[in-house]
C-alpha cells in the first residue's frame, strides 16, 4: 500500500507545476474561503492532488494573486510568514497573467 500524497500540484504556464505541501494547501484554501474567493477558485484546489494538478483560469489566477497580496498585509512578516510554496505560486501566477496579456 502506498503512502498518501503529501500535498498538491498547481499548474502554471510559466513555471510548470508548483508543489504545495498539505499545510500550505490547507492554509491557502482556508484563507481563500475566509477572504471570500469564488467557489470556482476554491473548487480547482479542492479537486487537485499530486497526480492531478489544480488548473485555474486566468481570472481565477488573478483572484488568487489578489487574495495572497491581501493576506500578506495582515501577516506580521508579510510574505515571509507564508507557508512553503505559496509565494512561489503567487509569483508564477503573476507571470502567467503578464504572459497572457503580452500574447
Amino acid at each position: 500500500m502506498s503512502d498518501p500524497p503529501d500535498g498538491i500540484l498547481v499548474a502554471t504556464t510559466s513555471k510548470g507545476n508548483i508543489f504545495l505541501p498539505w499545510p500550505s494547501a490547507d492554509d491557502l484554501l482556508s484563507e481563500l474561503a475566509t477572504l471570500g474567493a469564488s467557489q470556482g477558485t476554491r473548487d480547482a484546489f479542492d479537486e487537485a492532488d499530486v497526480t492531478k494538478p489544480a488548473l485555474l483560469s486566468n481570472e481565477h489566477k488573478a483572484e488568487v494573486v489578489r487574495w495572497i497580496d491581501h493576506w500578506t498585509t495582515v501577516l506580521e512578516k508579510g510574505f515571509l510568514d507564508l507557508n512553503e510554496g505559496i509565494w512561489e505560486l503567487r509569483k508564477a501566477f503573476e507571470q502567467d497573467l503578464l504572459d497572457a496579456n503580452n500574447v
